[in-house]
């Protein structure tokens, strides 16, 4: 069982508005709403969340 915490959320959230966000684009709007993480903490979430398949994947244009 994975647990979701907001960062979380707020990661799915950009990345149901861009899914192909990069993951320093991903960290920069992560800042503006006051959550550091580096965009390496976000690509290992990202990875985290596509490995239990909360992330199943990504719209093709």
């Amino acid at each position: 069982m994975v647990v979701i915490d907001n960062i979380d959320i707020n990661i799915l959230e950009l990345l149901s508005r861009d899914g192909r966000a990069s993951a320093t684009d991903i960290s920069k709007d992560l800042a503006e709403k006051g959550l550091l993480l580096t965009s390496r903490s976000v690509l290992n979430r990202r990875k985290r969340l596509e490995k239990y398949k909360i992330i199943q994947g990504y719209p093709r244009d």
